[in-house]
């Protein structure tokens, strides 16, 4: 009975009232309506708004694997819009740092949405390191060799919050390693 209320709720257009995850999470038009509604106010809205709602925002999206994967893949297919694409982007990447931050392992969602099942030796370079957290020597040089090619792969596989974080440490420790005057 109380899923028929909140269908109605959302049919009426009131989804910014419901304030129950689970029940949001629990129906896929309850949950489409409200996932539409938040992605239409951060990009109407902007950054103020985004900061203010976007804890709330993951922790819906967040909320299950069914929702997580539904979530990611409309925001890839609508992020490859001229209108509003970064934004929508960026959503995904906060949307992805929230998942791995709860502990989930995203990283084959992550990586079959970004298109790397072209490139079978990023995909797996990649995922090790995604997955694990670290970045990996043989790894990084087999990327290093894929994107010093004549054929490299896009830019956009390795254009990941999460590995672009990674990368500065180790480099800036062997400049100091080798460098201890600096």
């Amino acid at each position: 009975m109380i899923c028929f209320l909140f269908q109605l709720i959302s049919d009426a257009g009131f989804q910014d009232e419901i304030k129950s995850v689970s029940t949001v999470c629990q129906q896929i038009e309850v949950f489409s309506r409200v996932l539409k509604t938040s992605v239409a106010s951060f990009l109407e809205k902007g950054e103020e708004y985004i900061k203010k709602h976007l804890p709330e925002f993951t922790n819906m999206v967040c909320h299950g694997e069914h929702t997580y994967l539904y979530t990611q893949a409309l925001l890839s297919i609508l992020a490859q819009d001229n209108r509003g694409g970064s934004q929508l982007k960026r959503l995904c990447q906060e949307i992805n740092k929230c998942a791995t931050q709860k502990g989930h392992d995203v990283t084959p969602i992550t990586l079959a949405l970004s298109g790397s099942a072209a490139y079978p030796r990023a995909c797996a370079a990649l995922s090790a390191m995604l997955s694990k957290n670290s970045l990996n020597p043989a790894d990084v040089t087999v990327l290093f060799k894929m994107y010093n090619s004549n054929d490299p792969p896009p830019v956009d596989l390795i254009r990941t919050p999460q590995l672009i974080g990674k990368l500065p440490i180790p480099v800036c420790y062997t400049v100091q390693k080798c460098l201890p005057t600096c």
